[in-house]
């Protein structure tokens, strides 16, 4: 059995205007938005013209791909694991599990754009948009998980690149303190390590508390 998610108006003890959600459909939005961010952060880099910048690209991911034209072709291939179309195919999945959670129009909506979609970089970079602005205007615990995922998966992304994260961090502060608020206070301690110490192990970490909070 799944548990609740639920919010309080601090200090007031009354409810808000809240939804109760289940940690496995707050799992699925989390997901949604970390394939989501893979995709729009990935698809921003196609087509590659230079194989130098092509080899980099896929071994930051653990990809063996020395040419940029396989490269561009593995990311729009259906039959690759972990193409681009793949990762919207998985975030459909996702969407199909959200079917009681999401209003009527934005579940209709989500399909229309993915059942639509071309294999080609601005189309996915457009689907990504739209999905990301239905989901946007849904409930607030929606969009909470949303970003979480997002900001998750960008994280992933910057510590693989070794770009400067301070700003991300800050953003990822202010959803750490709304999860606080959801009874999800105890991931605060593994995100004040993963602050102080910028390694893959404290990342790891941290991301493995969030699994097993959805869990709980």
């Amino acid at each position: 059995i799944h548990g609740l998610l639920k919010h309080y108006i601090p200090d007031c003890g009354l409810k808000r205007n809240f939804m109760v959600l289940l940690n496995s459909s707050a799992h699925q939005i989390y997901w949604l938005g970390r394939y989501l961010m893979r995709v729009k952060f990935a698809a921003s880099h196609l087509p590659f013209t230079e194989d130098e910048k092509a080899t980099r690209f896929a071994a930051a991911f653990g990809l063996v791909i020395e040419n940029a034209e396989l490269l561009n072709h593995y990311m729009l291939d259906k039959k690759q694991t972990f193409s681009l179309l793949n990762q919207l195919i998985i975030a459909k999945d996702n969407i199909q599990e959200l079917r009681g959670i999401l209003s009527s129009h934005a579940y209709a909506e989500l399909n229309n754009v993915i059942n639509t979609l071309q294999a080609q970089p601005d189309a996915l970079s457009k689907a990504v948009e739209q999905c990301t602005q239905i989901l946007e205007a849904e409930h607030e615990d929606v969009r909470l998980f949303l970003h979480l995922g997002q900001k998750i998966e960008q994280f992933d992304i910057e510590l693989r690149f070794g770009e400067d994260l301070s700003v991300l961090i800050s953003e990822l502060d202010i959803v750490v303190q709304q999860l606080a608020n959801l009874n999800w206070e105890n991931i605060n301690e593994n995100w004040q390590a993963l602050k102080q110490q910028l390694t893959w192990d404290a990342y790891y970490t941290f991301t493995q508390q969030l699994e097993n909070m959805f869990e709980g």
